[in-house]
């Protein structure tokens, strides 16, 4: 049997600067009221989270060996070869994407809406896309909640 893994951050303070936890199972309770809380099963015990920043494994790790969660940003290269070598056409393209670590019914973990580094021509775009993630090709440099700034469009 497959077993989930989820983190987020705590809604209380905790001891040190990491406020995040990871634990195996999330529990969603209804307020009378009409709101929600959010807690967190791990092995010390259950934890209020924020909902916002509840992430799932993705099962996948990075070129570091780092685990890959939901939130994260990722940041791929890709080197490809194109053209024609018999006549003389062909040519590689180089560069990378950043962005945020989602996981998709149809296709899986993916890097959602990456922007685009051409490294060729010095490009960049934000593209309106899934890219699959290779983990042998991607690192993981930060997250939505705690790095936002990574996924702004640097010229």
């Amino acid at each position: 049997m497959r077993e989930y893994e989820f983190r987020a951050k705590s809604i209380e303070p905790l001891v040190g600067d990491d406020q995040w936890l990871y634990g195996f199972g999330v529990h969603v309770v209804e307020l009378s009221d009409g709101g929600k809380e959010y807690w967190l099963y791990t092995a010390n015990g259950t934890y209020q989270v924020d909902p916002e920043t509840v992430g799932q494994f993705t099962r996948k790790t990075d070129f570091k060996g780092l685990k890959i969660w939901e939130g994260d940003i990722a940041k791929q290269t890709y080197h490809t070869q194109t053209g024609n070598v018999f006549d003389g056409t062909d040519f590689t393209l180089d560069g990378y994407h950043i962005g945020e670590v989602v996981i998709t019914a149809s296709k899986g973990v993916c890097i959602k809406n990456p922007i685009h580094y051409s490294e060729d021509n010095d490009r960049v775009e934000v593209t309106k896309q899934y890219k699959s993630i290779a983990g042998y090709r991607c690192v993981v440099i930060g997250n939505v909640h705690d790095n936002p700034e990574l996924l702004e469009v640097q010229s």
